[in-house]
C-alpha cells in the first residue's frame, strides 16, 4: 500500500495556481514471478483557465524471469 504525490511541470509563465497529482496503490503479488499493482489516481491541471481535475484508474501488471 503506497501513495504519492507531485508538482506537474508548467505549461506557461501567467499561472496562478500550481497543478498536481496524487496516486495511491495497492500492491498484490500473486507468484514470484507475476504481481498486479491496481491504482486510483486524482489530477488537478489547473492552468489558469480552466479547471481540469480527473480521477482515473490503473492496473500495472510485473512479470519477473
Amino acid at each position: 500500500l503506497g501513495i504519492y504525490a507531485g508538482q506537474l511541470p508548467q505549461r506557461a509563465v501567467n499561472i496562478t495556481g500550481n497543478p498536481f497529482v496524487v496516486e495511491g496503490y495497492y500492491h498484490i503479488p500473486f507468484n514470484e514471478f507475476l504481481s498486479i499493482t491496481p491504482a486510483i489516481i486524482y489530477g488537478d491541471a489547473n492552468n489558469g483557465t480552466t479547471d481540469e481535475t480527473t480521477i482515473y484508474g490503473a492496473v500495472r501488471t510485473t512479470f519477473r524471469f
